[in-house]
Formats: structure tokens, C-alpha cells, sequence
């Protein structure tokens, strides 16, 4: 795994009591819930963007400590409040916070979100050289290809399949028992997925509900990737990563 773009959210306190908000079945009607953006540097903007596009939601807070993304928060969000201090975002009436800044500060940013009866969205990329994620589905008689990154033909869908002849003698007699048919690349929508992630997150606290990748959900990806820098870390010993609900 090259690259993992991990959203991780928490809708209300999911270890404990539910926040006001989803006790009282989300946000009311025809009201745009808050947001504060803890973050404003590389990738940020990019989630603050989606999050002030939602038509039920919009950016009312950002929190950051360079002076000079600070400066370009207030040119992009001129009637947010833009501030150095974490606390006075969590101490305001925002409904949703989310932590778009170094992985190191997650951990520590998340528990006052949560201190602060606060929904809270982590957003996590691993960096890489080479940016692939995909995957690809072999049938007896067609494959499936998927490329998230490819710009155009996502999804590939190959007519081949396999004759095995009774018996080859020679490398090439094994070869044509290969038969290729048509390459299909069917059409399908797209949708930002940065966009789509914040639309769940924000219709979940709205709902008072979980997101489709809560922190349980995270937790699980997070053990994966520990687990793979074990067994990198022992020459690619076996590392159980275990059943148990986190």
C-alpha cells in the first residue's frame, strides 16, 4: 500500500454519551451546521472547500498558527473567524470540527474535540512517490479493473478467459489457449471524493448518527498499517493483527 488517505470520524462521542446534537436527532431543519477547521496549510483548504460548499453546511471557524496561511485563510473565508487558538474554536458554537493538521497532534487535537462535546473529522494521508489505489477482480471467463486515480476509464472490464487444451507440448501450444476479446470501459459518475466524504460526515451528525468510516472503522485501517511496518520491520515476519472489536 503505496498511499492511504484515511477519513476518520466520530460523530458525537461514539466511547461514551452522544454529543447534543445527535441526542437531539441532529441539527434542526434548514439550519446549516457549523464547522471549524483546525489546519490551514497543504491539503486543508481542499477539505475546508467542500465542507463550506455542503448547502447544509458551511465554515464558521479556522484555526491555524502560521500568520501567513492565516492571511490566505481570511482572503478564502472572509466571514469566518480566523484565529491561532484551538481553544476558542472549540469553545464557540461550531457543531463540527475538523483536524486536517500533522499526524504527530491527532491524537492530542481529537481528545479536546470530543473534551469539547464536539463531532470530530481526522483527515490522514501517507505520502508516496507513486500514488496507486485500485484493485482488480480475475473470473474464469472476465477481469474487472478498477483505478481510482485514473482520470478517465476507472473501471475496466476485460473479455478474456482461458481454454486449457488437454495437452501442450511446448511453451507456444500453452500460449494460445489464451483468447482476448473486447476491452469495456462503462461510464460512470463522478463525484469529488473529498466532496462525498464531507457530505456523509455532515449528514451523519445531522441524522445523529455514525459516519460510513467512523474512528472504529479508522482504528481498523490503523492496526493493518502498524501491523505491515511490524512485519516489514522482522524481514516479513506474520503479524496477527487479531479479530477483536476495537
Amino acid at each position: 500500500m503505496s498511499e492511504q488517505e484515511l477519513p476518520i470520524g466520530a460523530s458525537g462521542r461514539e466511547a461514551g454519551q452522544r454529543s447534543p446534537t445527535a441526542r437531539a436527532g441532529g441539527v434542526g431543519l434548514g439550519a446549516r451546521l457549523r464547522y471549524g477547521v483546525i489546519g490551514y496549510s497543504y491539503w486543508d483548504p481542499q477539505l475546508t472547500r467542500n465542507r463550506d460548499r455542503l448547502p447544509l453546511a458551511r465554515v464558521t471557524h479556522i484555526a491555524e498558527l502560521a500568520p501567513d496561511r492565516r492571511q490566505a485563510a481570511e482572503g478564502d473565508y472572509p466571514a469566518a473567524r480566523v484565529t491561532e487558538s484551538v481553544a476558542e474554536v472549540l469553545g464557540s458554537d461550531v457543531d463540527g470540527s475538523a483536524v486536517v493538521t500533522p499526524i504527530r497532534t491527532h491524537s492530542s487535537l481529537a481528545k479536546q474535540a470530543i473534551e469539547a462535546d464536539k463531532h470530530v473529522f481526522i483527515h490522514v494521508s501517507w505520502l508516496s512517490p507513486s500514488k496507486i489505489r485500485g484493485f482488480s477482480v480475475v473470473g474464469d471467463r472476465q477481469m474487472v479493473v478498477y483505478d481510482d486515480v485514473a482520470a478517465t476509464d476507472k473501471i475496466r472490464v476485460f473479455d478474456h478467459d482461458v481454454d486449457a487444451p488437454d495437452h501442450t507440448a511446448t511453451y507456444g501450444e500453452f500460449q494460445l489457449s489464451y483468447r482476448y476479446g473486447d476491452i469495456v470501459s462503462p461510464h460512470i459518475d463522478w463525484a469529488e471524493p473529498l466532496a462525498v466524504e464531507a457530505r456523509d460526515f455532515t449528514e451523519a451528525i445531522r441524522e445523529g448518527r455514525s459516519p460510513r468510516s467512523d474512528g472504529r472503522e479508522g482504528l481498523r485501517v490503523v492496526r493493518v498499517l502498524e501491523a505491515r511496518d511490524r512485519s516489514l520491520a522482522s524481514g516479513g515476519a506474520f503479524v496477527d493483527i487479531g479479530q477483536e472489536e476495537p
